[in-house]
């Protein structure tokens, strides 16, 4: 009964290390320059995506669905607008939400 404990006991820790590990190996980027980088992704449907692929010193407009990958246009690098501000748009109750989620986070 008692080597069944440990050998359960050795398992489960075994299983737990692993999980950590994978977990610690899924945020490591990896480094130097990427030649395929996703610039930004919109839903189009409920499998169909239309993403912005910037590979070669060009823009690439794809779509993406069940059925493949398919080249829409190809387009020379935009400057990327600054995203604007998401607390302005907020109804109040959303942005009372986020100021109190915001003040408990620090």
């Amino acid at each position: 009964m008692m080597q069944m404990t440990l050998g359960l006991l050795l398992v489960l820790g075994l299983i737990g290390a692993l999980a950590w590990c994978v977990s610690r190996l899924r945020g490591m980027a990896p480094t130097g320059h990427a030649p395929v980088k996703v610039v930004g992704a919109t839903a189009v449907g409920t499998r169909e995506r239309v993403v912005v692929v910037e590979a070669g010193g060009q823009w690439l407009i794809v779509g993406v669905g069940a059925g493949g990958v398919t080249l829409l246009d190809k387009i020379a690098p935009q400057p990327l607008a600054a995203a604007p501000s998401a607390t302005a748009e907020l109804p109040r109750f959303a942005a009372w939400l986020k100021q109190a989620m915001d003040k408990r986070a620090s």
